[in-house]
């Protein structure tokens, strides 16, 4: 057999016999692909907020898809705000998609988590001292 690429191809044969007839055909060979590309996602990605603010910019590696035929393969995010933006408190979906030469796609997602790791901050007001109220072991404090 002879190997084909991808699209169509016109073939000719000749057949001479011992006497110099000859005898011709055509022979059109198409070939088409229909293997879907592939796209593999990483995990979800969970990370504290920035310090100070309730959001943090967060930063992945971006999947890249891949085809049984290399050339016209495109990969995109179709979802989601992308690596090196900045996400707010909660969960974010992002959603990539690879498709080929011929129009074929897949897709994957992943979450951004963003959790509030951060402790709150307090500032305690100076000690004080008063007197109990006349006639109570007890006052009260404002």
């Amino acid at each position: 057999g002879s190997f084909f690429p991808v699209g169509v191809s016109n073939e000719s044969y000749v057949v001479l016999d011992v006497n110099g007839n000859r005898g011709e055909c055509w022979l059109t060979v198409t070939v088409t692909d229909t293997e879907q590309p592939a796209i593999t996602c990483p995990s979800n990605v969970v990370q504290g907020t920035d310090v100070g603010v309730c959001t943090a910019a967060v930063s992945y590696t971006a999947p890249v898809g891949t085809d049984n035929c290399a050339s016209g393969v495109a990969t995109s995010r179709t979802g989601g705000l992308g690596s090196g933006a900045t996400f707010s408190l909660g969960t974010h979906q992002e959603t990539y998609m690879v498709q080929d030469a011929v129009g074929l796609q897949r897709s994957c997602s992943f979450n951004v988590v963003v959790e509030d790791r951060e402790a709150p901050a307090i500032t305690c007001p100076s000690d004080t001292t008063v007197n109990a109220t006349v006639g109570l072991c007890a006052t009260t404090v404002t």
